[in-house]
């Protein structure tokens, strides 16, 4: 496969993606044969792999069958495995959703997200992850209550009532927190490393301990009092929008993106704005100091000289606030004393041309367009969320030899292969939805890998899929917890996106068809045409021959 999507052979692309070939292999260089794959090639084969059971659709027993085929790792030999990659209890070594992540993180795959292949493997794995989302969402939810509660209410206070029933509830998810964050770590070191919602995490970590563990002085705890609450609650906005609902993950895409865009826009334009406030620091200052007693005789005075310190730039500091806030729009430009040189007035007005105007719309004419194309692919957004959410959730329930003895102790709770889909001994190939059932999911009698060769493995699956049916998993489908109960319908999207795939399928074949027929009708006309006009060819020699 790699070979032919190096070359860009279609014909032999078409021909391995058929017999089932792995997309997901990567070669010696990370590169996998997805990265390269023609899109269309690849979503034409997509199709091909929506099928029905040649029941009409008003059926009650029509069924809408998915394959899988080219998703399903192979499985490693052991005469070839390498000590350091063999699967520990059961898990295998190739990652089941990197040929999903590599095409959300490409530009020209992405859109194939929506395709009912691949939107029926993520839904199959969030009914396995939900169930550890929803524990982690709802853990985080009442530790943040909590500590905001005790933060707010209670630190810091004797007799605060719930003090101790707000700490102590606190601590418990402080030390979940830290559990989890270090388990990430040492999951995956360098990716840990690199994130910076991961940072954050770490620093509300310290500062969240810091809080609760000791109790400082009252400057002291109001500043970290309210950097604490902040962080929490960005923190908390961050796991809300990961949330795989479309209009949450859809707004929390925009705030990121926009933010990340005004900071480099911000970043770009900081000299001017740097220029500019220091050129009213060196106009608008006032020469000369106030003497202390003629400016403290009271209250009303000191607020009054604080005012006029900030509107005429007393200090660098004062002068790059007062430069940010006019930046906003707001100006109070009648406090502002032009009298000190006739040049202000044109520093003033080139500061009102160039940033208060160009500078502010521009900026608000980036984020309209952010948020513009952000909502024109909301869907393939949020799938795309979905994607990196599992990948991570399924990254984090992997085992690496830091924490085997966790995993084994745990495994009756949470199996280390409760997340796979294509397992190394039976995986799952086929799947098929009820449409007038209410898109009830129904699995196949799995099949153990050696029956599914090249050659005869489609054959032997077929046959008992047709001899065992499709039966509904009535148990617990999924995670194979003890936790989460059955959810076993399809997505009302997926199902509709798959009866467009097989219906457009009908009317090309109806099309060819008529055009097949309508050829047959020509043909025979032409025949009975030839034969005539050979019989009048017969008819006229023979009249030739009667008058010699």
């Amino acid at each position: 496969m790699h070979y032919a999507v190096k070359y860009k052979i279609d014909h032999a692309q078409e021909l391995l993606l058929a017999k089932g070939a792995y997309i997901g292999g990567e070669d010696l260089f990370g590169d996998l044969p997805i990265s390269e794959m023609d899109s269309f090639l690849l979503e034409k084969h997509l199709d091909s792999c929506v099928t029905n059971n040649d029941r009409k659709p008003g059926d009650e027993d029509y069924e809408v069958r998915i394959n899988f085929s080219n998703f399903i790792p192979p499985a490693h030999k052991p005469n070839y495995a390498k000590p350091e990659l063999v699967p520990f209890n059961g898990l295998p070594y190739e990652d089941e959703m990197r040929p999903i992540v590599r095409m959300a993180q490409s530009s020209s795959t992405k859109r194939l997200l929506r395709h009912p292949v691949i939107s029926s493997i993520l839904l199959l794995k969030w009914l396995k992850l939900i169930c550890f989302f929803y524990i982690n969402l709802l853990i985080c939810t009442i530790f943040f209550v909590a500590f905001t509660a005790y933060v707010v209410f209670c630190y810091g206070r004797e007799d605060a009532p719930f003090k101790l029933f707000f700490y102590f509830l606190s601590l418990a998810g402080w030390i979940y927190l830290v559990a989890r964050e270090l388990i990430q770590f040492l999951l995956n070191m360098r990716v840990y490393v690199r994130s910076v919602e991961n940072g954050m995490e770490v620093l509300l970590i310290l500062a969240s301990g810091a809080v609760l563990m000791r109790e400082f002085g009252d400057e002291t705890r109001r500043v970290a009092s309210a950097c604490v609450i902040l962080l929490s609650a960005l923190e908390f906005t961050l796991l809300v929008g990961t949330l795989p609902v479309l209009s949450i993950s859809t707004h929390m895409v925009m705030l990121k993106t926009v933010s990340k865009n005004f900071l480099k826009c911000l970043v770009l334009y900081s000299i001017i704005l740097l220029a500019f406030a220091f050129s009213f620091y060196t106009l608008f200052r006032v020469s000369g100091t106030t003497p202390k007693n003629e400016s403290t005789t009271d209250q009303t005075a000191d607020g009054e000289g604080g005012d006029d310190q900030f509107n005429q730039f007393g200090e660098v500091p004062l002068a790059l606030m007062k430069t940010a806030v006019m930046l906003t729009g707001e100006f109070e430009a009648a406090n502002i004393k032009f009298q000190q040189s006739s040049l202000s007035y044109f520093i003033f007005a080139l500061f009102l041309f160039f940033v208060s105007i160009v500078l502010f719309n521009l900026m608000n004419g980036l984020a309209v367009s952010d948020t513009t194309t952000i909502k024109a692919e909301s869907e393939i957004i949020g799938i795309t969320q979905k994607v990196f959410l599992i990948n991570k959730y399924e990254n984090a329930l992997k085992t690496s030899k830091p924490i085997r003895c966790i995993t084994e102790r745990m495994a009756w709770l949470f199996p280390s292969n409760s997340l796979q889909l294509f397992s190394s001994k039976q995986p799952l190939k086929y799947i098929a939805v009820k449409p007038n059932q209410s898109n009830a999911i129904m699995i196949s009698s799995l099949v153990p890998r050696y029956a599914q060769d090249v050659e005869k493995g489609d054959l032997e699956l077929d046959k008992k899929l047709e001899e065992d049916g499709l039966l509904q998993r009535n148990t617990k489908y999924g995670t194979e917890c003890c936790i989460m109960p059955c959810l076993g319908n399809m997505d009302g999207k997926i199902v509709k996106y798959a009866l467009e795939i097989l219906h457009s399928r009908h009317e090309n074949v109806g099309s060819v068809e008529y055009r097949l027929s309508r050829m047959e009708q020509n043909v025979e006309r032409m025949a009975l045409e030839q034969i005539e006009l050979r019989k009048l060819m017969q008819s006229l020699v023979t009249s030739l021959q009667s008058k010699s």
